[in-house]
């Protein structure tokens, strides 16, 4: 008996902790533990508080406490001002009140008694003599019990809390304004003199009226309440059951029942209370009553209930089912007992034998007299397990272990499809297939070839474990290694998709793989080089071999010392026109051959080549001749590109003649950068003038006659 109201005192100090740690932190771990806690109103304001330490509440019992009370803004606390004086009642208050009840059995008697024999008639339940060492500590025990008796009895009754002296109702406040509470023992010594403990409380509704939604679990021989804790502190709780639909109702607990810390899956703290003497099928009203700190009752919620059938039909048996014509299955199934709650069956099927079996295939439910079933769209791509569920008249289900149908499959996989299938040059294939659709597919198997009219033989089964490359089923990426050195040029490939019951697909489509080539072409010859006075025409014996895909050609001038690259050829080109050279100056050349797989031949032999100079170079252009009214001369105008002459000396010969007369060369202008002109200075007036140009160099080359321009000249004046 001690440990439980052990438990019920500790749980009062847990619901005062906050209080308490603030005290402590506040005024010092030493000072005597005082819990102070209150509860808001609109018209009232009630404090309750314990004290822990048994002699300061002995002295507490004989004094009284002084209640202070402060304005509290939410920040800042005023000053504290006294507003009651507390005592318990007298010796003589208590015999009068204890006298006047009528029923001695009501609750409120029994904890008012307990507090009056506790506290005025303690000492006839500690032992006459002290003599022993057993004697002292049964005294300091029966010292403590008592006092666990005396708080425990101040917070199950609300009298009592005030017959103690541990409870005071502020009814002197305004709705809205806020307070902070502090509680002083009277006529405490200077030893044991302290502030006391604070509280803050507000001028508002405490709302007691939200009910907490109890949710029923119906067992066979049980129901289980759970519901969330409320905010309001309580210390235990008690359930009372209606049998008559809430008409009246009767504890079931003569104990308070004290709960255990539960956390439901979001966190919240949880109630649960158990009633195991219930019998199926009878209704029940339940109400779970929490008791509060401050002595009274609170209806922390109700509901209905009912125990029920939760023992489904289980003596079935179901052996694996038969196939039929390859695409039925009929399933059986035995009962071991002759249950009488049965309702009928319902028949599942899933793809694996551990589910979930969301295929029903009794839309209707089956009579509880069946015994076997055909399912008539069997799943041939998939595996088939079935389970038989029964169902009760209490709605209770049970389903059996799987069963597994083992049919015959005729059906091959599709064939397979090719992605991809290349070489590189070191002859690694890598051949890529498309997976196959089949849930039963099994793997794949390859075949190789070096004619595609030839004997095909098996390199690769992905389904076995004894191949070197892959022994994973649903692999589509694979590898094979063939010879370089070969009078084929291709090698084949063709696939066959397997299932589980090794059903064999179409082959696939036979696929071409190309062998590495890394033989060099031979080499092409440059015949000859034919100079011209424009430029080189090269002739050329092309590569004999059948895959040369180009000629590249590189040049290198005589004052060289390197090749370049300067034309790729069509592997049947025989000349090769090299224009934009310089004249008369040696280049060399030289060929080489590329093939379909890049291999290229080496050099061929290098001829040298030289073209020659004609003598001839390109003429003026623009040619003007104009007579300036204003300088009273004739000025004659030309442009030239000297990108022309070969880096030689360029000379223009001017020649000119008037009238009929044939053309003389005139002058001789040399190159300067810019436009050319040759002024004539006072041109004789009512004469015509001609005028051409011609390039010559300092090597002899000469351009042709550019043509002639005419200056008429003004008419003199008379």
């Amino acid at each position: 008996m001690k440990t439980k109201y052990l438990i019920y005192l500790s749980l009062i100090y847990l619901l005062f902790a906050n209080v308490v740690i603030a005290q402590k932190n506040k005024k010092g771990s030493d000072l005597p533990k005082l819990a102070l806690i209150a509860r808001n109103g609109t018209d009232s304001i009630t404090i309750r508080w314990v004290i822990e330490d048994r002699q300061l509440f002995l002295k507490g019992i004989e004094n009284g406490y002084r209640i202070l009370r402060a304005d509290f803004d939410g920040k800042k606390t005023g000053k504290f001002a006294e507003v009651a004086m507390v005592k318990p009642w007298s010796k003589e208050k208590w015999n009068k009140v204890l006298k006047s009840f009528k029923d001695t059995s009501l609750k409120s008697y029994k904890y008012l008694n307990m507090g009056y024999e506790l506290i005025y008639n303690n000492q006839k339940y500690l032992p006459k003599s002290l003599t022993s060492m057993e004697a002292i500590v049964a005294a300091k025990s029966q010292n403590e019990l008592t006092y666990l008796f005396i708080i425990l009895g101040s917070c199950l009754d609300l009298q009592t809390a005030d017959a103690m002296g541990l409870r005071w109702v502020d009814r002197n406040i305004t709705v809205g304004n806020k307070y902070m509470y502090k509680i002083v023992p009277a006529n405490a010594s200077e030893k044991d003199k302290f502030l006391g403990a604070e509280m803050e409380a507000e001028a508002i509704k405490f709302n007691l009226d939200n009910k907490s939604v109890i949710s029923p679990i119906e067992n066979e021989t049980s129901i289980v309440l759970n519901w969330k804790l409320p905010k309001e502190p309580l210390i235990a709780y008690s359930i009372e059951r209606s049998n008559n639909n809430g008409v009246s109702f009767n504890r079931l607990n003569k104990d308070l029942i004290l709960l255990n810390d539960n956390i439901d899956s979001i966190g919240q703290n949880t109630g649960v209370i158990f009633d195991t003497t219930v019998v199926m099928y009878v209704p029940y009203v339940y109400k779970i009553i929490g008791h509060s700190l401050f002595g009274d009752e609170i209806l922390v919620g109700s509901c209905k209930a009912m125990a029920r059938d939760r023992t489904p039909v289980t003596c079935i048996f179901v052996p694996n089912p038969e196939s039929t014509a390859g695409t039925k299955a009929t399933l059986k199934w035995e009962l071991s007992c002759v249950p009488k709650d049965l309702v009928g069956f319902a028949i599942r099927r899933a793809s694996n034998k551990n589910g979930p079996f969301n295929q029903l295939l009794t839309p209707r439910m089956l009579s509880p007299k069946t015994r076997s079933f055909v399912d008539t769209l069997v799943d041939m791509n998939n595996e088939n397990f079935y389970v038989v569920q029964t169902y009760d008249t209490a709605g209770n289900i049970f389903t059996s272990s799987p069963a597994y149908l083992l049919k015959t499959d005729t059906i091959p996989p599709s064939e397979p499809v090719w992605v991809s299938a290349k070489s590189d040059s070191t002859g690694l294939v890598t051949l890529k297939l498309m997976p196959n659709p089949e849930s039963d597919f099994l793997g794949f198997r390859i075949m190789q070839a070096n004619q595609e009219d030839h004997e095909f033989s098996t390199i690769i089964e992905s389904f076995s474990k004894d191949s070197s490359f892959r022994i994973n089923r649903f692999d589509t990426l694979f590898h094979d290694t063939i010879s370089l050195n070969s009078l084929t040029p291709n090698v084949y490939y063709r696939a066959f998709a397997l299932d589980k019951n090794y059903n064999i697909s179409k082959s696939s489509k036979i696929i071409r793989v190309v062998r590495p080539d890394t033989i060099a072409p031979v080499i092409p010859v440059l015949r000859a080089i034919i100079p011209t006075d424009s430029c080189l025409i090269l002739s050329i014996i092309p590569s004999s071999s059948k895959d040369v895909m180009s000629m590249h050609l590189y040049r290198m001038a005589d004052k060289e010392t390197n090749f370049e690259f300067i034309e790729i050829l069509n592997p049947k080109d025989t000349i090769f026109y090299d224009k934009y050279l310089i004249a008369e100056e040696t280049y060399f050349y030289t060929l080489v051959a590329c093939d379909s797989s890049k291999n290229f031949s080496d050099f061929s032999f290098i001829q040298k080549g030289k073209t020659y100079d004609s003598g001839k170079r390109k003429g003026v252009s623009s040619l003007k001749a104009v007579y300036d009214t204003d300088s009273k001369e004739i000025v004659v105008s030309w442009d030239y590109d000297i990108n022309e002459t070969n880096k030689e000396e360029v000379f223009f010969q001017v020649y000119c003649s008037t009238g009929e007369n044939p053309l003389e060369r005139c002058a001789v202008i040399p190159y300067k950068n810019g436009v050319f002109m040759h002024n004539v200075i006072k041109p004789n007036l009512n004469e015509i003038y001609n005028y051409a140009v011609k390039v010559v160099t300092s090597k002899g080359a000469e351009s042709a006659m550019s043509e002639t321009k005419t200056v008429k000249m003004p008419l003199k004046k008379n």
